[in-house]
């Protein structure tokens, strides 16, 4: 099953788990208008009626949602039937059998030739009924035919009513069943490109960003591409365990992402590794944000707070002004990087 029929099954079952409770209060209320004219036979017609859609109801909580359709569709042509029999044409009933087709078209479950074959045979029984009872205009029993003409206009206002309020329950159903659905798309995407531990994007989102950046138009200032990466991070892990390692570079991540700008981009690229992306910035810019990221997290992160133990961070910067290749640019600001580490680390370092 295809993700929108799944959402076509969640909308229908949530237009169903209202109107199956609606059709039983519907047939309650007029099997007790029936009881005040005295015809019992149509009491018992509304009130069988009535204990199908209560056990329709039921199906439907419990997943059974095609065999309380079947239940339901079946329940419709026989009301139609029975009650044209006992009041006539006149009477309306006939138009009952006629809620059976946007119930059958709004299930995703079945298979279409099924469906072409249930309202077939509604349009049978219609027919039947048809040819069978429009010219008897009141029925098998004898009842004021002014009855008759007040049961047509109601049967009339029920069938109508119910349709324009499956309409508009289908509608919102729908618009409220998409808000959730692009949430969750939302989250699955999210949750798609983010690394856990750090909350960052993860290399792949990054590597996205970085080409929709850099291998088009560039900016007049140009773009900076950041490596970096903590210094004796193996260290941390060794003497202090992964637990503090993880919370370090949590930290790092979480420090690096507040003082960066709207336009900007970082993500973790692996282990103790980061990048970061400085859109439309130019050179001077890109060194002093840079350097403000080393220093606040020399200043603010710490493998112990209790202890004076401060984590340093190297930098590689590469500018550009034009397009250039990704692994170009990943290159030089890799190379930057391990320039800063082979001159003692806790700087930046930059390809200019």
């Amino acid at each position: 099953m295809t993700t929108a029929q799944i959402g076509y099954d969640k909308r229908f079952i949530m237009v169903t788990n209202v109107l199956y409770p609606l059709g039983a209060v519907v047939h309650t209320v007029m099997m007790l208008l029936f009881i005040a004219v005295e015809i019992p036979q149509v009491v018992y017609l509304n009130l069988g009626s009535a204990l199908i859609f209560i056990i329709a109801t039921a199906l439907n909580r419990y997943n059974l949602s095609t065999m309380a359709l079947i239940l339901v569709i079946s329940e419709m042509m026989l009301f139609a039937y029975v009650g044209c029999y006992y009041l006539g044409w006149e009477s309306g009933f006939h138009m009952f059998a006629l809620l059976s087709i946007p119930v059958v078209f709004l299930n995703t479950q079945l298979d279409m030739k099924i469906k072409v074959i249930m309202v077939a045979t509604a349009g049978l029984i219609m027919s039947v009924m048809f040819l069978g009872y429009h010219d008897i205009l009141y029925g098998t029993i004898q009842i004021n035919p002014q009855i008759v003409h007040t049961v047509h206009f109601g049967s009339l206002a029920v069938v109508v009513t119910i349709m324009a309020f499956s309409a508009h329950y289908y509608a919102t159903s729908v618009a409220r069943f998409e808000v959730e659905l692009s949430r969750s798309r939302d989250a699955a995407v999210l949750d798609a490109n983010t690394d856990k531990l750090t909350q960052l994007y993860n290399r792949r989102a990054m590597l996205d960003v970085l080409r929709r950046n850099i291998e088009g138009e560039i900016p007049t200032d140009g773009h900076a591409v950041i490596m970096c990466d903590i210094d004796n991070f193996k260290s941390i892990n060794d003497h202090y365990g992964h637990m503090v390692g993880d919370k370090v570079l949590g930290k790092a991540a979480s420090i690096m992402k507040e003082q960066l700008r709207r336009q900007d981009a970082i993500g973790r690229w692996g282990g103790e590794e980061f990048i970061i992306l400085l859109a439309n910035t130019n050179r001077d810019e890109a060194t002093t944000i840079v350097e403000r990221l080393r220093s606040s997290i020399e200043q603010s992160v710490a493998i112990r707070p209790e202890e004076n133990n401060p984590v340093t961070i190297t930098f590689g910067v590469h500018h550009i002004v034009h397009a250039t290749p990704l692994s170009d640019c990943l290159q030089s600001a890799d190379e930057a990087l391990y320039a800063g580490k082979r001159a003692g680390k806790n700087r930046v370092m930059t390809t200019w």
